[in-house]
């Protein structure tokens, strides 16, 4: 049988050893919200995804994040276990990267709505950092598949971060972490996201101050 050498497995052998380079926490739940925004690019990723629940046993209703977090005394234990795991089933299953029906429209523009709505569909938990692994993760989707598509993603989030830092005379912040300070962590974080991501659209993109 041919190995396929899936882009994916590459970053879950850099997050093994350097975590920070993709989540901001050692956490299933952030690991489990970065590999969802990269399998909204990439419909194989979702796939390694659902299958690598089976590694752990737990709840059926369960994913991987969550079955893990149960099995382990502590969120780091849990967390690469949970790296160890999807290495194993992306072995294992011996994928090839596959574009997703979503993966012609951004994240952001796709899922606000339900971030609105639903968020706890999206994120799992409500939370301002979860937020932001997804998209980091979907960003990470964007540079293996669609390339030139994740650069232009890129700028706009950048320019994205320059007009919160603007507006809330924060210079070094993070979007996400003005998020959480000037709004909130968790629901309402979430819906500001929402709200000021059109209102960047609206002033900034559609205007071309950015």
């Amino acid at each position: 049988m041919r190995v396929n050498r899936h882009a994916f497995l590459e970053h879950m052998e850099v997050m093994r050893v350097r975590p920070s380079d993709y989540v901001t926490c050692v956490s299933p739940r952030a690991l489990g919200a970065w590999v969802y925004g990269y399998g909204y690019v990439d419909e194989s990723v979702a796939t390694i995804w659902r299958s690598t629940a089976r590694h752990f046993s737990g709840p059926d209703c369960g994913d991987a994040a969550t079955r893990s977090l149960l099995l382990y005394a502590t969120d780091t234990l849990a967390f690469y276990a949970l790296v160890s795991a999807l290495i194993n089933e992306t072995i294992s299953l011996n994928l090839l990267s596959k574009p997703s029906a979503y993966s012609g429209k951004s994240w952001i523009d796709a899922s606000k709505d339900h971030l609105l709505t639903r968020p706890g569909m999206v994120l799992g938990d409500s939370l301002v950092v979860n937020l932001t692994h997804q998209i980091h993760g979907y960003l990470n989707g964007l540079d293996d598949i669609y390339p030139e598509r994740g650069i232009m993603e890129r700028l706009d989030l950048k320019c994205f971060q320059d007009f919160l830092r603007n507006k809330h005379n924060s210079p070094l912040a993070s979007w996400g972490n003005i998020l959480r300070v000037f709004y909130a962590e968790d629901r309402d974080g979430v819906s500001a996201f929402v709200r000021l991501w059109d209102e960047f659209n609206r002033t900034v993109l559609v205007s071309g101050q950015g």
